[in-house]
């Protein structure tokens, strides 16, 4: 389903460099370069670098990434 890198996969430390950068290239392939990414690789780095896997893939693939909302309108926060 998800190709997901865990961080407790790598004993527990920070998501790898590149491993959000390249999902988040993924997914935000469509979009103008700027918001889609920066807000792509906020939610990668606190899902321990879970990201649907195209820009068509669906959030379920990642429940953290799918379930994390903008606090002020209760928006979802992931692009």
């Amino acid at each position: 389903m998800c190709d997901c890198v865990r961080a407790a996969d790598n004993g527990g430390g920070a998501v790898p460099d590149g491993v959000c950068d390249g999902k988040c290239r993924s997914r935000c392939s469509l979009k103008k370069a700027g918001r889609c990414m920066d807000l792509c690789m906020m939610c990668c780095g606190k899902c321990q670098g879970c990201v649907p896997s195209g820009p068509y893939a669906s959030k379920d693939e990642c429940p953290c990434y799918r379930d994390m909302k903008s606090p002020k309108t209760q928006r979802p926060k992931c692009p």
